[in-house]
């Protein structure tokens, strides 16, 4: 399905992916009670993660059927735990009835990625830590079942993401992404070029 500008759910100036397990696209396929947003972080993006995750909160009509899933390296789950009012635990239900999940990477995993990729990080080597943004990969093992929105965390969330994921619960793909129009947000000369 297309994705305009028109629609009511656009969402505008970040990228988002939303993807549906593939056995799940079928004729009748009944609306998710669910939706489980992802999202990769470390230490450094926790502020910018905050900010995404209360946009997101805040654009939906719906709160109390997303699940918010934050991966985060093993080691930085005290942290997380820590700013999210977690204690021991590695959930908790925010006060619009999200609930919010913490998952430790599995990194092994991630690590057998990053080998494969070195040749990419020898001209950006700022990047060659930074095991986050590999977790995308691996959605599918930590929710093999569900429709998923994939978020950045310097996403400002501008308008619900449940039709989205609710539209694609009945499109027949098993992916989409929404319309990303940068004209109105940078000068002037650019306003008629779409991004």
């Amino acid at each position: 399905a297309k994705y305009t500008a028109s629609m009511p759910y656009k969402l505008l100036a970040f990228t988002l992916l939303a993807a549906c397990p593939v056995h799940a696209v079928r004729a009748g396929y009944e609306l998710p009670s669910t939706v489980h947003v992802f999202y990769a972080a470390d230490e450094p993006s926790l502020d910018g993660l905050c900010g995404s995750m209360h946009s997101l909160l805040a654009a939906c009509s719906e709160p109390h059927r997303l699940i918010v899933h934050v991966a985060v390296k093993p080691v930085s789950v005290p942290v997380f735990q820590s700013r999210f009012g977690m204690k021991d635990k590695m959930n908790v239900v925010s006060t619009v009835g999200a609930v919010i999940q913490l998952h430790a990477l599995n990194m092994p995993k991630i690590e057998e990625v990053m080998r494969r990729q070195t040749n990419y990080y020898d001209e950006r080597p700022q990047l060659m830590d930074s095991v986050e943004k590999y977790a995308r990969f691996f959605i599918d093992t930590i929710l093999p079942d569900a429709i998923v929105v994939y978020l950045d965390t310097d996403v400002v969330v501008q308008s619900d993401v449940l039709p989205l994921a609710d539209r694609l619960a009945f499109s027949g793909k098993t992916m989409a992404f929404a319309v990303r129009h940068l004209a109105r947000h940078v000068s002037h000369s650019c306003t008629h070029v779409p991004v």
